[in-house]
């Protein structure tokens, strides 16, 4: 466990460094719009000389590249590209707050690990997820100061492996950036959020009619901005085929744009939504939505021009602005609204309903919170899925880069595997006339829970389970050898009284025909043209043909690599 620890550690120095860093000069000069274009001006020079120095445009979407990192193991990322990447991240948090500092954490801590585990680590599919959740789940940690919310987010979204080293990654970074709180010269260099009274989270019934309105309009700014976003990066990455660099500047061109329009969106995302929840902002009546209009324009214009994991302070500050923008009925921001939109607009947009719910109720310090949003969370992302069509933020970046996801697995590799690369062959049949005596004698010495039933022509007829057999042993009289009813109850009839019409497929079938079935049946039967049973499949043997298919593809992208650096070397 000493790898997770360090790896949380590091995520908390990063996220309070970013916060003493802030503090040192005073946000008059982190928060001038016009250091937003000489940050994104030396991105971009960095940018361009890289892609001198190595050729090839490779764009970079934030969260979805942890997922192609694990996906795509023959296009594998260098340490350096990830720490230029925090690097930008970073520099974004510290001028104007335009990225949440878990965009630098996570991104450093990713190239830490690649630049400090053995090579063979990279190319096991468990080894890349148990990684990536664990970067994220400490930078997400950190940066909140939500240790639960971190833990859930790297099983939630989708990243997998092993729960247990991202669990302990986020604690580490928890307790750190408490420690270097009380450690430090700088003991206010917390959230400074405080906690809610036990009533901030309860529900009123003036609120009957605004909460819904906070979930629909939540939705609606989550699907605009995904939309716009998309648009943006289409057009970006058509105008800047050559060269990525170009795309770095016209994002910087448009956050200056945005900022020299209006100065008041620029700040720690954590200081606006203090203001926001605790004052209302500037009193001004229109606050909310101007805040909400300029965090939508600039993190469509970071997403499109240039990408950054740190999209989790600024989607949540975002739908605060739009909780706070429909008032209570006394004509305040009311606290369970705010963190309603806010945990909406975050849950919905990375499919994230629960990270989002638990993320409330700490920051909040109220354990009421999280029925209210969760309930937003959950309604926000209905709406966009059914209401806009539109897929979570991930899904949409994957599916642009031609990498979707399958439950969780790469769609291309699911397609390319076939039924018979997953199947098991060392099953047991029995004959549909079989009676129940002797139905259980063969299910006890059976390797698998599940018999098919064939005829005489040994085609398929359906499928026992342990259950069934066992229920019928003992309406028969399961203590009476030589019982007459199990001699007269065969495998045709319990196969009819179960009433469940079991699936079955072809060999040659791919798997992505199958993978949603397992849902609802735990086995599934392999059969030939002429319907004759030839092998069972489960949702284990599907999972090693999988990871044993990656593994191949993982040794042939090695080898590779190796053959063009050997070339490399010889010309040299």
């Amino acid at each position: 466990m000493g790898i997770p620890v360090l790896l949380g550690l590091f995520a908390a120095m990063v996220v309070f460094a970013s916060r003493v860093l802030r503090e040192a000069w005073g946000s008059y000069l982190w928060d001038a719009p016009k250091f937003l274009l000489l940050v994104t001006g030396s991105a971009a020079i960095f940018s361009w000389l890289w892609n001198r120095a190595r050729p090839g445009n490779r764009p970079y979407d934030g969260l979805a590249d942890l997922f192609v990192h694990v996906h795509d193991p023959a296009n594998p990322e260098s340490s350096r590209r990830w720490g230029g990447r925090g690097l930008y991240s970073l520099a974004l948090s510290f001028f104007g707050g335009v990225t949440g500092p878990e965009g630098g954490a996570a991104e450093f801590s990713k190239a830490l690990l690649l630049r400090n585990l053995p090579r063979a680590s990279r190319w096991i599919e468990s080894r890349r997820r148990t990684d990536s959740a664990m970067a994220l789940a400490a930078a997400v940690a950190a940066a909140f100061e939500a240790p639960l919310a971190g833990i859930i987010l790297g099983i939630e979204i989708g990243l997998g492996g092993r729960a247990l080293r991202s669990g302990v990654a986020a604690l580490s970074a928890f307790v750190g950036v408490r420690l270097l709180q009380r450690l430090s010269p700088w003991p206010w260099m917390g959230l400074g959020l405080g906690s809610l009274d036990a009533e901030a989270g309860a529900w009123h019934m003036n609120l009957l009619w605004t909460f819904p309105a906070v979930v629909v309009c939540a939705a609606a700014t989550a699907a605009f901005m995904q939309w716009m976003s998309l648009q943006g990066k289409r057009a970006v990455r058509g105008l800047t085929r050559r060269s990525l660099a170009w795309g770095v500047l016209l994002s910087g061109i448009l956050l200056f744009a945005v900022a020299w329009g209006w100065e008041g969106g620029l700040g720690a995302r954590h200081e606006l939504f203090g203001e926001l929840l605790n004052s209302g902002g500037d009193g001004a009546a229109h606050y909310p939505v101007r805040l909400a209009i300029s965090q939508l324009l600039m993190l469509v214009a970071v997403l499109a021009g240039a990408g950054t994991l740190g999209v989790f302070w600024p989607l949540f500050l975002l739908g605060a602005s739009v909780g706070a923008s429909l008032p209570g009925a006394d004509g305040v921001a009311v606290p369970v609204l705010v963190f309603s939109g806010a945990a909406a607009i975050l849950g919905a947009t990375l499919n994230v309903p629960w990270f989002a719910a638990v993320l409330a109720m700490e920051l909040s310090g109220s354990p009421a919170m999280v029925v209210p949003c969760a309930l937003a969370a959950l309604g926000a992302q209905w709406i966009m899925r059914k209401g806009f069509r539109m897929p979570g933020m991930v899904s949409r970046d994957l599916e642009e880069r031609g990498l979707p996801l399958w439950d969780g697995r790469s769609q291309e590799m699911l397609e390319r595997l076939r039924v018979s690369d997953a199947l098991v062959t060392d099953f047991d049949t029995v004959e549909e006339h079989e009676p129940v005596s002797a139905l259980h004698n063969r299910i006890l010495k059976s390797r698998y829970p599940f018999i098919p039933v064939v005829d005489r022509q040994s085609r398929f007829v359906g499928l026992l389970t342990l259950d069934l057999i066992e229920e019928a042993w003992g309406a028969t009289g399961a203590s009476a050898t030589g019982s007459p009813l199990q001699e007269l109850l065969v495998a045709r009839d319990l196969v009819f009284r179960g009433r469940v019409k079991a699936p079955t497929i072809e060999a040659q079938e791919p798997l992505t025909r199958v993978t949603r079935w397992f849902d609802d049946h735990p086995c599934v039967t392999v059969v030939d043209g002429s319907r004759r049973v030839i092998g069972l499949l489960f949702v284990h043997t599907v999972r090693l043909a999988y990871d044993r298919e990656m593994g191949r593809a993982a040794r042939l992208a090695a080898r590779f690599s190796e053959a063009t650096a050997g070339e490399a070397e010889t010309r040299v």
